[in-house]
């Protein structure tokens, strides 16, 4: 032990561990509203917020994979994607994985929220949550141009988020892949015509990405929230820390009393008076609760660790968007990121954004679309529905499955029924993409010659469930992920009746003209019309979408919680949780937007309690 603490001094009345994305966020809120509340913010990463590869919207896949700014896990094995072991990133520095995701900021449902309220977490539902999907975003509205070309007469400007640090825009150079997007879904009579804050959209749009529109440049947590009280006199930043446990003080009650973690080798204490909040993401908060005592005390005990809290929900209840992709060759002369394979083509873009914030490096992948289960056969149409049938019908009577699975069964069934709700998700990426592979430097590598877009669907709301625990008593050991794709049946068979939507897109005006005729795929072999043949695709070409959520999930403890709805720790005083590692069913799209939702609503709930 270190015989003193190198920083401002070692009692704090707030100690937060993680300066991920909802880590700034509390933390920047908590500062700002109580300048007499001393706060002590951990982060295990740096500041990375002069990295070129943050800054620039089209270097986005450059940071993913690099372990100074990515944690890049992966998985155990999955045996049902041929044993691959999936790359899984997640941001590691001041802002999280709003430092490295792909910018997208997709609203969730109002079903979904509505439903977290219902399954036992009040003041949860869309109506209360609403105001904080508003507060953490300024809204920009592009141009009339944009308007027209992108299909925003949808957006009622009056619903927008209006002061909020992070920014969302749309792309200021209308590309025309994104273009024939929007035109191809409305030819396929669906075209969106609710708000995107409406809570239940349905078609192909154009999303607003984390990206100010100014200086063409992210807009992420570590810069947009915490610079504004970097400099704060009651708030100490320590960055390149390892947190090794939360410690506790037994009395009448078992209360956080602290944290022990590692900076420069050296092993410290600090204490918190108050509150210890965990931020530290759905892979990272339920092992520093493990490696802290509170967990599955069978699970514990072989590792050696004390148990202090019994709960063996902690680590359960793992869900994933597990994304099934294929690349269709498109005629040469429209522009990709297949493009950045040429040295020319690189030093065009780079001075392009340069000199006025321009070209390919100033935007991301924007074309989206929540669609429901399609099927124009009615035979196949009645054939699925004796499927989901049966499995719900299986699932509600097994008393094997965990109560927190059984809970959002009923939703699941009704979002598969609802052809007003989405039951997937799709997305264009211009480049080719290699998802069957395992490390993100090839997943998005130029590795086969060609011009290409890559189409991805995800279910929103996948039944399988897996776990993430420690591996480890020590805290450099990496948590054991297993998402358990497809170990729900009914997901495997949802997802290729999705995929099979694939050649629907392509054959669909004006997405069609914009392919080569007869062009080639990847993988070569992909086709949509054989049931058999898709199946085979979505098992070889799948890729996490990088949303991990649900393993402290808010819940009732007796229906497979680790937190109440006031996000407070079962068992414990003084302890919570703000991230991903909350939600008890995953939202139907990409997390960013409902982690920032998360954060603020927090944010002022623990200052209500602090009073």
């Amino acid at each position: 032990m270190a015989a003193g603490f190198p920083y401002k001094h070692n009692n704090y009345d707030i100690i937060i561990i993680g300066g991920g994305t909802a880590g700034c966020v509390i933390t920047t809120r908590l500062a700002e509203a109580r300048s007499d509340l001393q706060i002590l913010l951990l982060e295990a990463g740096g500041n990375h917020n002069d990295d070129p590869r943050v800054k620039t919207p089209g270097l986005v896949p450059q940071a993913i994979g690099d372990p100074n700014i990515d944690w890049n896990y992966h998985s155990v094995p999955q045996a049902e994607l041929n044993g691959r072991e999936i790359f899984l990133a997640r941001g590691k520095g001041l802002g999280g994985s709003s430092l490295i995701n792909f910018l997208g900021l997709v609203h969730p449902s109002k079903s979904g929220f509505d439903t977290w309220a219902d399954i036992g977490n009040p003041g949860w539902d869309w109506a209360s949550v609403l105001p904080y999907l508003k507060k953490f975003q300024t809204f920009h509205m592009p141009d009339e141009q944009i308007v027209r070309d992108f299909g925003l007469q949808n957006i009622d400007i009056q619903a927008q988020g209006t002061s909020g640090p992070i920014h969302a825009s749309y792309q200021n150079e209308p590309h025309a892949l994104d273009v024939a997007w929007i035109n191809t879904f409305r030819n396929m009579g669906y075209d969106m015509k609710a708000d995107t804050l409406s809570g239940r959209n349905i078609g192909g749009y154009q999303i607003t990405a984390s990206i100010d529109p100014v200086k063409r440049e992210r807009s992420h947590a570590g810069e947009a929230y915490l610079e504004r009280v970097r400099n704060t006199q009651n708030l100490n930043i320590v960055t390149n820390v390892l947190v090794d446990k939360v410690l506790f003080a037994v009395q009448d009650r078992t209360r956080a009393s602290g944290v022990r973690f590692i900076h420069d080798g050296q092993e410290h204490v600090a204490l918190a008076s108050k509150e210890v909040i965990l931020c530290a993401g759905a892979f990272g908060t339920p092992a520093i609760l493990e490696r802290s005592g509170v967990g599955n005390p069978n699970l514990l005990q072989a590792l050696g660790i004390d148990v202090i809290m019994e709960n063996e929900n902690v680590g359960e209840n793992l869900q994933d968007h597990l994304m099934c992709g294929a690349s269709f060759e498109l005629k040469d002369e429209i522009e990709t990121a297949d493009w950045f394979r040429e040295p020319d083509y690189v030093q065009q873009a780079l001075a392009r954004y340069e000199k006025d914030r321009s070209g390919p490096l100033a935007g991301t992948t924007a074309s989206f679309a929540y669609m429901p289960l399609l099927d124009e056969d009615e035979a196949a149409v009645s054939t699925f529905q004796k499927l989901i049938d049966q499995s719900f019908d299986t699932m509600l009577v097994n008393e094997a499955i965990p109560v927190a699975q059984r809970v959002s069964l009923e939703f699941t069934r009704r979002v598969l029924e609802d052809k007003n709700e989405a039951s997937a998700n799709f997305c264009a990426l211009k480049s080719q993409a290699h998802p069957d592979h395992t490390e993100a430097k090839d997943i998005f590598s130029f590795l086969q010659s060609g011009n290409y877009i890559t189409l991805f669907t995800a279910l929103s709301h996948p039944l399988s469930r897996g776990s993430v625990h420690c591996g480890s008593s020590v805290p450099e050991a990496d948590p054991r992920i297993d998402p358990a794709y497809y170990s729900h049946p009914l997901d495997a068979e949802l997802m290729s009746r999705q995929v099979q939507l694939f050649e629907k897109i392509v054959q669909t005006e004006p997405m069609k003209s914009m392919l080569k005729p007869e062009g080639r795929r990847i993988p070569a072999w992909t086709r949509f019309d054989n049931l058999k043949e898709t199946k085979k695709l979505i098992r070889h070409s799948c890729m996490s979408n990088q949303h991990p959520c649900g393993t402290c999930a808010m819940l009732p403890r007796n229906k497979g919680g680790v937190v109440d709805p006031r996000l407070r720790v079962y068992g414990v005083d003084g302890l919570r949780v703000c991230d991903a590692s909350i939600m008890p069913i995953i939202p139907r799209c990409n997390l960013q937007s409902t982690v920032y939702t998360i954060a603020e609503k927090a944010a002022d709930m623990f200052l209500e309690d602090l009073l």
